[in-house]
């Protein structure tokens, strides 16, 4: 495990893909911050998402959890560990200065719990005797066909016997000798991919341990959503505009990737419309949600800031009242709003 503001993310994000490439796993932390380059060191935002989901050269994938509370924090560290041993893919948890800085009370019994520490799809060296190896002995660490069809091919722990094989950052055969072969690249590459599906699927499995979290009425007629440390301040403005009359529920995303496309789908399809809450100039957030679900453009409207200082519940309040409601004459904030496509 490391972690870093996203300057420091920058400048060591060429492991990233020699982890995919190798099946590696490893666990990230990234602390977003105002940029680019050194910007505000000293003021959050939720800049370093696109960053963050994409670093790394070609078709590159990992796992990326934004906890919007310090107690989500810790469940979505033990969730990191898991999916990095038990896939061998890297693993993010993505939060900013807002949260990192806070002073926050958690119950010790929110922590006081078994440790996981299983190195996930491993062999012993008796299972390693019946694994296929090369004439030359090498373990074919990189099998196509892998036992649960999730993309994992389970691995040796270095110093096991019969657990030999190489490593490299290029593409490679299933005992790691370089190979530019079209058939076997197409074969790796598919186990690659076929990983964060398997997650997703697996995230899914349980729907009472979801990590996305809700506020407001289930019937609700608009939505708010959000991602991250801005999950509380919305959470209050929902609770605002409720007792104001009006009708608003909302959706704090934790899962960046593997995207909740079900539940988001669910919630959006829910309201009329939905107003996306980001501390950023791009709303990266919402052109995530754009593209992972493919539609919704027309209903999704993009509250932003980016001064360099969280959102506060009466800025999320007037934002929802013009932006949704269309009421003129609110005070004035430093904000910004992005119409929905085709507004």
């Amino acid at each position: 495990m490391s972690g870093s503001s996203g300057g420091g993310f920058a400048l060591m994000s060429e492991p990233l893909g020699l982890a995919e490439m190798s099946e590696t796993p490893v666990v990230l932390v990234e602390a977003m911050r105002a940029g680019p380059s050194t910007g505000m060191p000293t003021k959050p935002e939720q800049g370093d998402l696109e960053h963050v989901l994409y670093t790394s050269q070609g078709d590159s994938n990992r796992v990326v959890f934004a906890p919007g509370t310090v107690a989500e924090a810790y469940d979505a560290s033990r969730k990191a560990f898991h999916f990095a041993y038990e896939y061998q893919i890297p693993s993010i948890v993505l939060y900013d200065q807002k949260l990192g800085g806070e002073m926050t009370n958690v119950p010790k019994s929110h922590f006081d719990r078994e440790p996981n520490p299983t190195l996930g799809s491993t062999l012993t060296e008796a299972e390693l005797e019946d694994a296929p190896h090369s004439e030359d002995g090498k373990f074919s660490r990189f099998a196509y066909d892998t036992p649960e069809d999730n993309g994992v091919s389970p691995r040796s722990v270095p110093g096991q016997k019969g657990g030999r094989f190489l490593v490299t950052g290029n593409e490679h055969m299933p005992q790691g000798h370089i190979s530019e072969d079209p058939d076997n690249r197409v074969r790796q590459m598919d186990n690659r991919m076929r990983k964060v599906e398997a997650i997703r699927e697996e995230l899914d499995s349980d729907p009472d341990s979801s990590a996305q979290t809700y506020r407001g009425p289930d019937d609700a007629d608009y939505g708010i959503v959000t991602f991250g440390s801005q999950q509380g301040t919305v959470e209050e403005a929902v609770d605002r505009l409720n007792d104001d009359g009006h009708s608003v529920k909302s959706l704090g995303v934790t899962d960046l990737m593997p995207y909740p496309e079900k539940e988001v789908t669910e919630f959006v399809e829910s309201v009329d419309e939905v107003l996306v809450v980001e501390m950023n100039a791009s709303a990266q957030f919402r052109g995530l949600t754009q593209k992972e679900l493919g539609r919704f453009g027309e209903k999704l409207t993009s509250l932003l800031k980016y001064n360099g200082n969280p959102f506060e519940p009466a800025e999320v309040v007037d934002g929802f009242k013009q932006n949704v409601l269309g009421e003129e004459d609110l005070p004035q904030h430093q904000t910004t709003s992005v119409p929905a496509a085709g507004d």
